[in-house]
């Protein structure tokens, strides 16, 4: 039930003002998180409870699409799988193409609720998936967290990298996170999540450490072409840590101030600090 090959997509929209039909390109854009995973007609019989609780772990491992702009998407699994590619909408129809050249069509009919954008997918069997907008589409929305471009570190290669290699994805890793603060702060959202974006960066108030590398989460070790790579890069930023330190003056809101650390980094690996 994680992926899905044909759907019928029901995106909603009540409480628009006045009655203004908006178009699929004015609303799609933004981030959707998975809300629930509703029955196919082959699930309507049998243990009800069991399949509700089967579904509610589907939900529950999350799911992140996020559409842009400017005909890109990317789309994220709660065990790190990653997708990205275009999209293109018109009034009834949503089309998604993978960069592998896979592509997903999808029905698509606007809608609202509760002052709350939705989004159902629905498949050939009956089942269905419910989105609920997560986040609204930054002015500067290539430099939302994820955006293609600030998301290459998940991209596994196909062989070992060399160090230079290594250091870059830790950079577009570091890239990722100082827009993952920003684009929270220019929301004014009251909690910053990292649920998709967790590696071996220790977010403190006011301060950026590193986590232990035996608790450091799977999926962005297997974003690596090996554990040993993993390794490597993790003791790349270690070892950047216990030669530098950062001077800059503190604003009192760690949002901020750790956003500005998260540059002073990135400037230094950019910078070539982070070489042996």
């Amino acid at each position: 039930m994680a992926r899905f090959a044909l759907f019928i997509l029901i995106l909603a929209c009540l409480g628009c003002s006045g009655g203004t039909t908006r178009k699929p390109a004015e609303v799609l854009p933004g981030s959707w998180r998975l809300y629930d995973v509703l029955p196919a007609e082959s699930e309507r019989n049998g243990d009800d409870l069991l399949q509700t609780a089967r579904r509610k772990q589907v939900a529950a491992k999350g799911r992140l699409l996020s559409i842009f702009p400017d005909g890109t998407y990317t789309e994220l699994e709660g065990e790190g799988a990653y997708h990205r590619g275009r999209w293109q909408a018109e009034e009834e129809t949503l089309q998604l193409k993978e960069e592998s050249g896979e592509v997903r069509r999808f029905g698509l009919a606007l809608q609202s609720a509760n002052q709350r954008d939705l989004i159902l997918l629905r498949d050939k069997s009956g089942g269905g998936s419910q989105f609920i907008r997560q986040a609204a589409p930054l002015d500067s929305y290539r430099q939302d967290p994820f955006y293609a471009a600030n998301n290459e570190w998940r991209i596994r290669p196909g062989s070992a990298e060399s160090e230079a290699q290594l250091i870059a994805r830790l950079g577009n890793y570091f890239r990722h996170l100082a827009c993952l603060l920003k684009a929270s702060d220019d929301r004014k959202e009251e909690v910053v999540s990292f649920e998709f974006s967790r590696g071996p960066v220790k977010i403190y108030n006011g301060g950026i450490g590193i986590h232990p590398m035996h608790i450091v989460p799977a999926d962005w070790v297997a974003a690596f072409h090996s554990n040993a790579d993993a390794f490597r890069a993790y003791r790349l930023y270690e070892r950047y840590l216990q030669r530098n330190s950062y001077h800059g003056a503190s604003t009192g809101r760690w949002v901020t101030d750790d956003y500005n650390i998260l540059l002073s980094i990135y400037a230094d690996l950019k910078d070539g600090k982070f070489s042996e």
